[in-house]
């Protein structure tokens, strides 16, 4: 990636997809104001891909991690509410 800027998406509670250039790459999670925000470098790319985040509770059964990252770990409300962050490139 020869040029990029960095840009900061809000994650839904559950699922969240973003569309941004193919060339992009995703950085990192993080709570803002108690609020998940995904980090991601956006490239210059004129074709497009999907990034799709989606987030877990601790304790929580899962199914459909298949093609997943994990992303991280976010604590919520003074750490009484733990969420897990996974995202995968739709391409």
């Amino acid at each position: 990636m020869k040029e990029f800027k960095v840009y900061k998406y809000p994650i839904e509670a559950r699922m969240t997809s973003i569309e941004v250039p193919d060339d992009s790459r995703v950085l990192s999670v993080a709570n803002q104001y108690e609020r998940a925000v995904v980090y991601i470098a956006i490239g210059t790319s004129p074709r497009n891909t999907k990034i799709t985040v989606f987030a877990t509770v601790t304790g929580y059964n899962n199914t459909g991690f298949d093609g997943y990252k994990f992303l991280g770990t976010l604590l919520f409300q003074g750490g009484s509410y733990v969420a897990h962050y996974f995202y995968r490139r739709d391409d």
